[in-house]
C-alpha cells in the first residue's frame, strides 16, 4: 500500500462523525436493531492491511482495541475506521477480501459453517466497502446488509456505500453479479457489471428496475478513497478474467433481447441487437480504466502514483495491464431501452426533490441541535450561578446588618436617633428603630459625652438632587416676535425624526492560501480556504452552505475562526454534488462555558472559517476558484433568524501564497 498522500486524502468526510452524532441526538438516524452474537464461530477473518486509526470490539465486549496486521477477527466483532483510515481483511477459508474505507462502522454478523456450505454476512451502518469475492459453491452465502438494502453475491468485484444521514445505499459491480434487495418493500434486482443503483429508505419505489443505471464513474470516484481506487486497479487482471467468463454466459442470455436472471432476480439490461450487446461488453472492458482516469482528474491519485502502480503490475504480469491513452468513455445508454429512459426521466427528478427536502430538514436539525446543546449547558450553569448570586446577596445583607448594629451600639441615645432619621430620609421609607420594636440592639455604653469614633460601615449622607431650572418660555409679541408681554406661547419648531438606517448586509469573501512545499514529497500542497465576513449582525449561531470544486480535499486538521470563540460548537460536512462539485455545510454556535449571549455586531472584516485542504495547484482551473453560497443564515441565542441570504451568490477565490 502506498504510504503517502493516500493515507491523508478523503473527499471531505471529516464532518460525518459529528453529523451522525447530532442526528442521533434528535432521533433522525434509526439503528438497525441488531443483536450481538457473543459466541465465536470456527471461521476467522485476518487483517491484511491497516492505515490510519481503526478499532475493533470483540463480540459482547465493551472495550475497543487497535487493529493491527495479522489480527484475527471473529463472528460478532465490530470494526470502526476513523478519518483517512482503512482496513483490509481476508476470510481465511474462502480467500474473499474486503477493503473497509474511512468512517465506516462494520459488524461481522455471521461467519459460520452450515452443512457443506459457508455463510458470510456483514452489517454496515456507515462507510464503504470494496469486495473481492472468491467463487462460491452452490451452498455458500455472502451478504452485506445496510439500513436500506441487502446485497447477495457470487464471484464478484463490487462496491457498496452506506450513507448514515440519508440512509441511502449505493451499489455498483465491476464484474460478476450482485443481487440487491430493498429491505422496505422486498423488491429485488440483479446488477451486471457497470450497472449501479441507489436504494433509499422507507421504500421509495415498488419496482427497483428504473433505479438501475449505467455507472456514473465520477460519482463512484467521489465516493471512493485513494485506497479503494488503488485496490480496483490492482484487481484489474482478476476482473478481466471474470468478465471474459461472464461474457460467454451473458451472450446466450442477452441474445435477441433476453434477460439475465439469477436466483429470482432479473436485470433490466436489454440488448435487442448484436451491436447493442457489443456496446455493453465494451463498457465492461473500459470500467477500470475510466475509474483510474477519473481518480486522476479528481485528484484522488497523482500521476506519479498511477504510473508506478502500472509499471509494478506490468512487471508482475509480464506485459501491459492497462494503457490509459487507449481508454474509451463509457456509454451510459448501452443496454437501456427507450421505455426505461422515459421512466427514469420522470422518476429521478421526483426522487431528487424528496431527497433535497430531507437533506434540508437534516441540515436545519444540525443547527437546532447545536443551539439546544448550548441551551442545556447554559441552563445548568445559569441555575448554579443564580444560587451563588442569592447566597452572596444574603451574606452581604447579614454582614451589613452586623456592622450597623455594631456602630449603633457605640452611639448615645440622641446620636442614634439622629442617625436613624438620616437613614429614613436617605432610603425614602421607614427604618425600624433598634431596641424599640423588639430588636436586640444593645443600649449605649456609658462613657464620655463626646461621640465615639465609628466602627463598621459608615453612614451615607444623602445628597439632595437639585431640580432643573426651567427654561424661560418665549411669548408672542406684536407681529409674532417673541417679547416680554404675556400671551400665548409660540409653537415650538418640530424636529424631524431621522429615518432608521438599515444595517448593511453581511458580505463574504474567499481566499485560497497555498502553503510552501509539498506533502510527503508529492504534488499535493497544503492550503487554507479562508472565508471572511464583514458587517456581522449580533448573533449566536451561523450556518453557511458553500458549493466548491471536488479537487479540494479536506485535510486532517482542525478548523479555526476569528469570529467565533475557541469553545464553539460546530459541525462541518462535505456532501457530494453532481459533476465535479461538492457541497460544504458549516454550522456553529458561539457557546462559551458559563455564558449564553449573542456576540456583538461588528462592521470589521473577520475570518469566519479557516478550512485546511489538500490540493494539486497544477490541476486547478478558473472553474475551481468559483464558490457558490446557497445559504447564509445568522440566528440569535433564542434560535430566531436575524439575517438570511436570498438566492445563490457566486464568489471567486483569490489565490495567495501565505496563510497569515
Amino acid at each position: 500500500m502506498i504510504e503517502s498522500i493516500s493515507s491523508l486524502r478523503r473527499g471531505g468526510r471529516k464532518g460525518a462523525g459529528l453529523l451522525l452524532s447530532l442526528l442521533l441526538l434528535v432521533g433522525l438516524c434509526p439503528g438497525l436493531g441488531t443483536g450481538i452474537a457473543a459466541a465465536k464461530s470456527g471461521r476467522v477473518a485476518v487483517v491484511t492491511e491497516v492505515g490510519g486509526e481503526a478499532t475493533v470490539k470483540s463480540a459482547g465486549g465493551s472495550r475497543a482495541y487497535e487493529v493491527y496486521v495479522d489480527m484475527g477477527l471473529n463472528q460478532g466483532d465490530y470494526i470502526r475506521t476513523g478519518d483517512h483510515s482503512y482496513v483490509s481483511i481476508k476470510l481465511q477459508d474462502t480467500g474473499s477480501e474486503f477493503t473497509i474505507d474511512a468512517n465506516s462502522e462494520v459488524y461481522l454478523s455471521e461467519l459460520a459453517k452450515k452443512g457443506s456450505g459457508k455463510t458470510s454476512k456483514i452489517r454496515m451502518w456507515a462507510g464503504a466497502i470494496w469486495s473481492k469475492i472468491q467463487h462460491l459453491t452452490g451452498t455458500d452465502e455472502m451478504e452485506i446488509e445496510t439500513s436500506s438494502a441487502v446485497m447477495g453475491v457470487r464471484g464478484t468485484h463490487w462496491f457498496v456505500r452506506a450513507n448514515p444521514s440519508t440512509e441511502e445505499t449505493y451499489v455498483t459491480a465491476a464484474s460478476g453479479l450482485v443481487t440487491v434487495k430493498d429491505r422496505s418493500t422486498g423488491s429485488q434486482v440483479l446488477l451486471l457489471p457497470t450497472q449501479q443503483i441507489t436504494v433509499g429508505p422507507r421504500g421509495e419505489v415498488e419496482d427497483l428496475d428504473p433505479k438501475v443505471t449505467i455507472v456514473d464513474v465520477s460519482e463512484l470516484v467521489r465516493y471512493s478513497s485513494p485506497e479503494v481506487i488503488e485496490r480496483i486497479l490492482r484487481n484489474k487482471q482478476d476482473i478481466d478474467k471474470e468478465l471474459e467468463e461472464q461474457k460467454k454466459t451473458l451472450e446466450k442470455q442477452l441474445a435477441n433481447g433476453g434477460t439475465a436472471v439469477k436466483e429470482g432476480a432479473a436485470s433490466p439490461l436489454q440488448t435487442e441487437t448484436p451491436e447493442k450487446l457489443k456496446s455493453v461488453f465494451s463498457n465492461f472492458d473500459q470500467m477500470v480504466g475510466n475509474i483510474v482516469k477519473e481518480g486522476l482528474d479528481q485528484g484522488k491519485m497523482s500521476a506519479s502514483e498511477v504510473n508506478r502502480l502500472l509499471q509494478e503490475m506490468k512487471e508482475q504480469a509480464g506485459g501491459e495491464v492497462l494503457n490509459l491513452s487507449e481508454v474509451k468513455t463509457i456509454d451510459r445508454s448501452a443496454g437501456v431501452s427507450d421505455e426505461m429512459k422515459r421512466l427514469q426521466a420522470k422518476l429521478f427528478p421526483e426522487l431528487e426533490e424528496q431527497k433535497e427536502k430531507l437533506i434540508q430538514k437534516q441540515e436545519q436539525t444540525i443547527l437546532d441541535a447545536l443551539l439546544r446543546i448550548g441551551r442545556e449547558a447554559y441552563g445548568a450553569l445559569a441555575e448554579k450561578r443564580e444560587r451563588l448570586h442569592q447566597a452572596n446577596e444574603q451574606y452581604e445583607k447579614e454582614q451589613a446588618e452586623k456592622a450597623k448594629l455594631a456602630y449603633l451600639s457605640q452611639l448615645s441615645g440622641q446620636e442614634r436617633e439622629d442617625f436613624l432619621e438620616r437613614a429614613r430620609k436617605a432610603e425614602g421609607g421607614l427604618v425600624p428603630v433598634p431596641g424599640t420594636g423588639g430588636g436586640n440592639v444593645p443600649g449605649p455604653t456609658p462613657g464620655p459625652s463626646s461621640a465615639p469614633t465609628p466602627t463598621g460601615t459608615p453612614e451615607r449622607t444623602p445628597v439632595e438632587t437639585p431640580s432643573p431650572t426651567p427654561a424661560p418660555t418665549a411669548s408672542a409679541g406684536p407681529g409674532g416676535s417673541p417679547g416680554s408681554s404675556p400671551g400665548s406661547s409660540a409653537a415650538p419648531t418640530p424636529t424631524a425624526t431621522p429615518a432608521p438606517t438599515e444595517a448593511p448586509a453581511p458580505q463574504l469573501t474567499a481566499a485560497l492560501n497555498l502553503l510552501p512545499g509539498t506533502v510527503n514529497g508529492e504534488d499535493y500542497r497544503q492550503a487554507y480556504l479562508d472565508i471572511t465576513v464583514q458587517n456581522v449582525p449580533a448573533f449566536y449561531g451561523v450556518q453557511v452552505e458553500l458549493d466548491l470544486s471536488s479537487r479540494f480535499i479536506k485535510a486532517d486538521s482542525a478548523t479555526t475562526s476569528e469570529l467565533l470563540p475557541s469553545s464553539r460548537l460546530e459541525s462541518l460536512i462535505f456532501r457530494e454534488r453532481s459533476g465535479s462539485r461538492q457541497q460544504l455545510i458549516y454550522a456553529a454556535a458561539a457557546y462559551t462555558a458559563g455564558e449564553y449571549a449573542d456576540l456583538p455586531a461588528s462592521a470589521a472584516q473577520k475570518r469566519l472559517l479557516r478550512l485546511p485542504l489538500l490540493v494539486d495547484p497544477a490541476l486547478l482551473t478558473g472553474e475551481d476558484m468559483r464558490f457558490l453560497v446557497s445559504k447564509f443564515k445568522w440566528v440569535n441565542s433564542r434560535g430566531e433568524a436575524v439575517w438570511v441570504s436570498s438566492g445563490t451568490t457566486e464568489y471567486t477565490a483569490v489565490v495567495r501564497t501565505d496563510a497569515n
